[in-house]
């Protein structure tokens, strides 16, 4: 789709950008006035219908405790989610020519997803734009981008400092 004349064009450069969840991820590629999804995965969890696997501790007729053996691990759902994450850059960078990658991720999950980057592209990163984007219209993102392009060379203390600019923008 043609991106709208008042953002960034990407004019001559394939800029990738990674919005990712916590268990699914859209990969877009923008250049020359166009953004188009190349490609997304999302991460299905088993989910259990009965009460498998709960229990609870008793002593002298009282409930000490209660709880289910079969939670879901987090652990192994988020190492699985970076495999498939690392899979999917690997076959987009070797299919495209990318010279910026943009990053949007919540907080907690972006230290994993920075390390899953292939090293082809972890130098290629602009920016890393941190909440919970996975569901915003490209223009959007691109939006963001010129944002967090403005403020590049400022050092935020607190995000009341980031809200204060961006009040000071308008």
């Amino acid at each position: 789709m043609n991106i709208s004349q008042d953002l960034s064009q990407f004019k001559n450069q394939k800029a990738l950008l990674i919005v990712s969840g916590t268990r699914e991820s859209k990969f877009f590629l923008a250049h020359d006035g166009d953004i188009d999804e190349i490609d997304h995965f999302k991460l299905e969890e088993k989910s259990y219908s009965d009460k498998e696997g709960f229990m609870q501790k008793g002593m002298f007729g009282r409930t000490i405790g209660a709880g289910f053996v079969l939670e879901k691990n987090k652990k192994k759902l988020e190492d699985d989610f970076i495999k498939i994450l690392q899979k999917h850059l690997n076959e987009i960078s070797g299919k495209n020519d990318i010279a910026s990658v943009y990053l949007f991720t919540p907080s907690h999950i972006k230290n994993h997803i920075k390390k899953a980057i292939p090293s082809p592209l972890d130098k290629k990163v602009e920016s890393t734009i941190t909440g919970n984007y996975h569901n915003l219209h490209p223009f959007k993102l691109i939006e963001k981008i010129d944002e967090s392009k403005k403020f590049k060379g400022i050092k935020l203390i607190k995000e009341s400092a980031y809200k204060i600019l961006n009040k000071i923008k308008k």
